[in-house]
């Protein structure tokens, strides 16, 4: 009888090891993702001077506890994700001052047609998504100020309408100071990334991401 008590604890015990083995197995080989701020370079058209702001993310892990993880456990691609970005008041992080649920890869092609210089109206509301193989890196795009505007504005795919190209007057934002949320949705699995956005005055050089 106590054998087969000792049988079945031993099968037990080896049951809840293998689901624990496969958990942490399962865990530890998400894309082990790094987020960089990329504060973009001025670029000029026709009626003014605009700067982008936006957020890298790489492939790789970024300390050497998930580099040892990433070598035991192997390492795996971000496919097909979704970007959504919240501004919200630094005071409560709760309280959403605009949320973009389709954020726009810009490593992704943009929705025009270059044979005709012709926006792809198709192409606009149709949700922006891209993979990060391991070791490469995509760029999501945040937000987009003109020179001498008090306000910046969110910036996705359908900023690209020929009506207001770049700045959508939905996505207006008149604030100095927000925390935005970049949450990456990918596999069934969720990625998140937070920093300030700074707009302290009308000039562009005010305009900036940092680090929280």
């Amino acid at each position: 009888m106590k054998g087969k008590e000792m049988n079945y604890m031993e099968l037990l015990f080896g049951a809840i090891l293998g689901w624990l083995i496969t958990r942490l197995a399962s865990y530890f080989s998400k894309p082990k993702l790094t987020f960089k701020i990329d504060n973009g370079q001025l670029f000029q058209n026709g009626v003014g001077q605009y700067r982008f702001l936006s957020i890298r993310i790489i492939n790789k892990p970024n300390n050497l506890f998930f580099k040892l993880i990433s070598f035991l456990f192997g390492k795996t691609n971000l496919n097909n994700a979704k970007a959504q970005i919240n501004f919200s008041l630094p005071e409560n992080s709760k309280f959403t001052i605009k949320t973009i649920n389709n954020g726009r890869w810009a490593t992704t092609k943009e929705p025009v047609d270059y044979s005709t210089g012709k926006v792809d109206y198709s192409q606009i509301l149709m949700p922006s998504r891209d993979s990060i193989f391991v070791e490469e890196e995509g760029m999501v795009n945040i937000a987009i100020k003109k020179e001498d505007d008090k306000s910046f504005y969110a910036f996705n795919n359908e900023s690209y309408d020929s009506r207001w190209w770049p700045l959508k007057p939905e996505f207006e934002i008149n604030e100095k100071y927000l925390v935005v949320t970049l949450k990456l949705l990918a596999d069934g699995d969720s990625y998140d990334f937070q920093c300030a956005l700074v707009n302290s005055n009308k000039k562009l050089n005010n305009f900036y991401l940092k680090l929280l």
